[in-house]
């Protein structure tokens, strides 16, 4: 997700036991992007870092979270492969 780019209406088509949002605890994702911006040397804030700007974002992915009866996982003390099982149980127990 892009703020202020649309998402595709075809994710709304979509057979909504294949669709996964990903969330990730607030405090954490903004510690992920400061490090992020000082790998690549930008050090002033930007709207990326800016926390009211992270609210709104993880805001709106809650609303196309649950306006789309998507199933979420919270990845803030996963590792991507724990992620990456989790969603193959899921999708898994779906198709079976």
């Amino acid at each position: 997700m892009i703020p202020g780019v649309p998402l595709p209406e075809e994710l709304y088509r979509l057979d909504t036991s294949r669709v996964i949002g990903l969330t990730i605890d607030p405090d954490r994702l903004m510690m992920i992007r400061r490090q992020r911006m000082g790998r690549i040397g930008v050090s002033e804030r930007t709207d990326y870092t800016d926390p009211s700007r992270l609210d709104e974002e993880m805001l709106a992915a809650r609303k196309v979270f649950r306006s789309g009866g998507f199933s979420v996982i919270n990845m803030t003390d996963r590792t991507i492969e724990s992620g990456a099982d989790e969603i193959i149980k899921r999708v898994g127990r779906i198709s079976e």
